[in-house]
């Protein structure tokens, strides 16, 4: 009986740790994609075909600063009609 036991409080106590490692993995921010990214210091816009990382839009092409990731933000641009 001890046996059985011992084996359930151990199929728990596995449980109960995948549960929590999926659970700290949710939790972890995923980085800020978008498909078009605005430069703060001259405001210009930088459009890619597919959603982009900041980290890939920081080269500004205009004003041609490598800037940080924090100065850029994503920019909300709607079709003309």
């Amino acid at each position: 009986m001890d046996s059985a036991l011992n084996a359930l409080i151990g199929a728990l106590t596995s449980i109960r740790d995948q549960a929590d490692s999926v659970l700290k993995k949710i939790d972890q921010p995923r980085p800020e994609r978008s498909l078009a990214w605005k430069c703060t210091g001259c405001g210009q816009i930088k459009y890619f075909t597919r959603p982009a990382l900041a980290e890939v839009a920081a080269p500004c092409p205009k004003c041609a600063l490598a800037l940080a990731p924090e100065m850029l933000a994503p920019c909300c641009v709607q079709s003309l009609k």
